[in-house]
């Protein structure tokens, strides 16, 4: 974990070590002492001794060890004194291995007819052994009293037995030590002597066992099943460790039975130290773990290398100051008083994961805008590392000058993705009361809408898949149907073609037909046209012949001069001209009209007449014998054309039926795809009823939620997608009846129509198919009518609703700690407290990624905070990161929070007050100063009230 992180974090502690000071007891002789243990000129020896026991306690990846020598020592000299040797040989050794030199707490093993460990604060200086020295002497054990013949002697104090209470009165009320009952379940420990009294005091923190799991018996004292053994407030700890005699291991390099690292017990602590223990023992539960198979077992802090936020950095900001925050990988608290900040750090770490996209419709609109006013200064930064599951560390940081988050430590190819993808739940107060706020759907029926997101996003990764597939199913769907489509089209324009090519062979056979009526006509045309040319010709000649008669009959030629010699004979000779042009103009109108008489006398006869008629009717003839076989005489004429418009109409129809074939070869089955996509559906809802049903969920004492999903039972997401769907206008009788249409729908698709159909969809299907009915919902004639006829107009969008799942509906059930049903959210008949609990235990019950939340305690009772949000809070957190920002002290205190982040607010600007565990006295200050109102007005309520 980074060197700046100041939280708690899991050690790996042995607090039972023998050392070689321990002659009578240690088995290596490699490392036993000599005598003298030192030479006034060389202390080579000892020191070499040190360093390899120094160098085992860290290939075994040892935090802490405890150093617990029988009687600690015979030797007053310090300088020989093992254990000086290991402190002043520490840092050295460490560096060879790379890591924090080892905390060594000082103490000793006394016999007190039991065997007992005392440890101390952990040695820095010879003087700190000194004082561990100094204890025993004051225990009545001087250095000279020790040992007997090699054995240590019983704690005996002015010739009495030291009993545990005064050890524990000596060691941990006047010394600063803590006093722990060693290898409590076997020979020489306070259970196997039957000490039930000693067992009892509730001032023995701990006692050590040596097998993991413990025996029943031992398990029913520990756990207070065993009345004999049960103390009136709480059970003490329990650890392992090795009660080392050899730094030995197996063929195997495993630690040989009571050889260091054989038996350990990870302790959680911020900085080693007695009240580091004493709380770990106090709140063992949280703070310690025992290792089911030392040689396999997996350090507790590999075990949370999981998606966590490591640290935010906050530079140039308008509010808080500058400063940097290391988070623990499980609870942390933010606590400080009103306005000091603390939200705003959570809204920080919304903003810098991109999770602010609807911050404003999910929080107070005033406390966005104040939240974002900080951030104004141009040189304001946001930087947070991110620790994802496979280890790898992202930095992300969020500049004003940008407005927005970037990666910046790699390349990513869609950085939106990357952002969208960061598994962070981020919740305001708000947003939890948004969770479980219901809405009527149907009379007084209730859902919470906002529920499902919160169940998908526990099974983000498998529902994700599925949802996937869903996406790819419905566009194969709506390809299937744009087939179809191209199929119905290009089967219309075949039929037309196939029309066309019909006619026009019917066209070429009879026009192959009426060939010899053709030729026929042809002659027949060509005797008409020479009657029709004579009579035309004639007809000119007859009007040239009138025109000139009539130009010849108007001359009129009139001698004007009588004084001529012969003017009376040439007057004469005018007038006989006059009387000749009219004999002339008569005898050739007669004549004309003689040619015409004869002309027309010739045609009247039976045969002129027959012969004029076959002519006259000879096209009417020819036109009704094309008409019969379907064609028009100039289809007659164009034969070769109709020949060539035929092959390429043939052609045309050939490449649209291979087209038909090709398209029909790669379009799946559409109501297939249909029962497909159905399918994908129902597997959604089974896994969140599999979510919603498993065994685990959630359990704090006898108190417990219960999750229904029902499937596709959203009313919301129903009357969306049927309103999407319906007509524009609602002045219509179907428009204006289409919320009862739908009601109707909905409700028999809750009540019976899941026997008969996946979705209210196709439940609809049934309904309007006259052959299969299977649903109980009865539509009146005209509107099942002008329904189906609306749903064939608009085929299209009709499988678009097809395609549209029906959310599920998701309701929570809440039960007193009792037992008894609190009520549900589907009934409404819980507080708005109650269904903020509900969403709590949900929310807090499942594994996985980081969790943020501001304030989850508002609108809660302090019942329910301390009796069931602060266990929730300790289950959650070894599965998943928590970071809370509260002021109520039972989280941060009762939830043994890993990580405290206190601020305050000096000269206006939100600043750190304290950071670190609950084994920081900084730390337990300002909790009692933030959220107890100070030492003394805790201490005066804890006298008003007498606890």
């Amino acid at each position: 974990m980074n060197n700046n992180y100041q939280g708690m974090r899991w050690l790996k502690c042995d607090l039972q070590v023998q050392t070689p000071e321990d002659a009578k007891h240690w088995l290596d002789s490699d490392l036993q002492l000599g005598n003298p243990r030192i030479n006034k000129e060389d202390e080579n020896d000892i020191q070499e001794k040190a360093r390899k026991f120094l160098r085992r306690c860290h290939e075994l990846e040892l935090d802490v060890i405890g150093l617990t020598d029988h009687n600690f020592s015979s030797k007053k000299n310090p300088r020989e004194w093992f254990s000086l040797h290991l402190l002043q040989q520490n840092k050295s050794v460490a560096k060879e291995f790379s890591r924090n030199p080892i905390t060594i707490l000082p103490g000793f093993e006394v016999d007190i007819g039991y065997h007992v460990l005392c440890l101390f604060e952990p040695a820095k200086k010879q003087s700190d052994l000194e004082k561990c020295n100094k204890v025993l002497t004051k225990l009545g054990l001087a250095e000279d009293e020790r040992f007997k013949s090699g054995e240590p002697v019983r704690l005996r104090r002015n010739d009495q037995d030291v009993s545990l209470k005064l050890l524990i009165e000596t060691v941990q009320n006047e010394c600063g030590g803590i006093v722990i009952g060693a290898h409590a379940d076997t020979d020489n420990g306070i259970i196997d002597k039957g000490h039930k009294d000693d067992f009892k005091n509730e001032s023995l923190y701990c006692v050590e066992i040596t097998q993991n799991p413990p025996s029943n018996k031992i398990n029913n004292i520990l756990n207070g099943a065993d009345r004999n053994w049960k103390r009136q407030v709480k059970q003490p700890a329990f650890i392992m460790s090795s009660d080392a005699k050899s730094l030995k291991t197996d063929q195997n390099g495993n630690p040989n039975p009571n050889s260091l690292g054989y038996r350990y017990t990870s302790i959680k602590m911020s900085s080693p130290s007695i009240e580091s223990l004493r709380q770990a023992f106090l709140d063992h539960s949280s703070r310690i773990k025992l290792p089911e198979d030392v040689n396999n077992d997996v350090h507790p802090h590999i075990q949370s290398e999981k998606n966590v936020i490591k640290s935010i950095s906050i530079k140039n900001v308008s509010f808080l100051r500058d400063q940097e925050i290391h988070f623990s990988p499980y609870f942390n608290c933010i606590i400080g008083g009103r306005g000091s900040g603390k939200s705003t750090l959570i809204e920080y770490l919304r903003i810098a994961f991109k999770k602010d996209s609807d911050l404003e419709e999910q929080i107070n609109l005033e406390k966005t805008k104040r939240v974002k006013d900080t951030l104004s200064p141009q040189d304001a930064e946001i930087e947070v590392q991110w620790q994802s599951d496979q280890k790898s560390i992202d930095t992300i940081v969020w500049k004003k000058d940008k407005g927005e988050s970037t990666l910046t430590n790699r390349d990513v190819i869609d950085e939106e993705k990357y952002f969208d993808d960061l598994p962070i739940s981020f919740y305001s107060q708000q947003q939890l009361n948004d969770l479980s706020e219901s809405v009527v759907v149907i009379d007084s029926n209730r859902q919470a809408t906002g529920l499902l997101s919160l169940i998908d996003s526990f099974i983000k990764d498998e529902l994700s898949s599925l949802q996937q597939q869903e996406r790819d199913t419905v566009l194969k769907i709506k390809q299937a149907f744009a087939d179809q489509q191209r199929i119905d089209e290009l089967l219309v324009a075949c039929r037309k073609l196939e029309h066309d090519i019909n006619e026009i062979n019917r066209k070429r056979l009879a026009s192959e037909v009426m060939q010899e009526e053709a030729k026929k006509h042809e002659a027949l045309s060509f005797e008409k046209n020479h009657i029709d040319s004579v009579k035309q010709t004639i007809r000119s000649y007859k009007e040239v012949f009138n025109e000139q008669i009539n130009l010849l009959a108007n001359y009129q030629p009139c001698f004007s001069n009588p004084e001529t010699p012969n003017y009376n004979w040439i007057k004469s000779f005018d007038n006989e001209v006059i009387l000749a042009i009219q004999e002339l103009k008569e005898n050739i109108s007669r004549d004309i009209e003689n040619f015409s008489s004869r002309l027309n006398n010739y045609v009247r006869n039976e045969q002129s007449k027959q012969v004029l008629y076959q002519l006259e009717s000879a096209n009417e003839a020819f036109e009704k014998a094309c008409l019969g076989r379907g064609m028009s005489i100039q289809d007659l004429n164009n034969l070769s054309n109709l020949q060539i418009e035929g092959a390429a109409k043939q052609d045309e129809l050939n490449r649209k039926n291979h087209q038909i074939e090709t398209v029909k070869s790669e379009t799946e089955d559409s109501e297939g795809l249909i029962s497909e996509l159905h399918n994908l559906w129902h597997q959604q809802f089974i896994l969140r009823d599999n979510l919603a049903t498993r065994k685990s969920f959630p359990t704090v004492q006898k108190s417990i939620i219960k999750i229904t999903v029902a499937e596709q039972e959203n009313y919301v997401s129903f009357r969306q997608h049927w309103n999407d769907f319906s007509p524009s206008d609602k002045r219509t009788r179907l428009g204006g009846n289409w919320e009862d249409i739908g009601q109707k729908i909905y409700n028999d698709y809750v009540t019976s129509g899941k026997e008969h159909a996946s979705s209210p969809w196709e439940m609809l299907n049934s309904l309007l198919d006259h052959e299969v009915n299977e649903a109980n919902v009865e539509f009146k004639p005209d509107i099942k009518k002008e329904l189906y006829q609306y749903i064939i107009d608009k085929s299209e969008q009709w499988l678009n609703l097809r395609c549209k799942r029906v959310s599920d509906s998701v309701d929570i059930e809440l039960f007193r700690k009792d037992g008894s049903r609190a009520g549900s959210i589907s009934k409404n008949d819980l507080s708005d407290g109650q269904r903020n609990t509900a969403v709590l235990a949900l929310l807090l019950s499942e594994a996985g990624n980081p969790l943020v939340i501001d304030q989850p305690e508002d609108e809660l009772d302090s019942n329910f905070v301390y009796n069931e949000l602060i266990p929730l809070l300790r289950d959650t957190k070894h599965k998943r990161q928590l970071i809370i920002a509260t002021h109520n002290a039972n989280l941060p205190v009762n939830g043994d929070a890993e990580l405290v982040y206190a601020f305050d607010v000096e000269n206006g600007r939100g600043v750190m007050k304290a950071c670190g565990g609950l084994d920081n006295s900084k730390v337990t200050s300002a909790i009692l100063d933030i959220m107890e109102g100070s030492e003394e007005a805790f201490r005066r309520r804890r006298e008003k009230y007498s606890f």
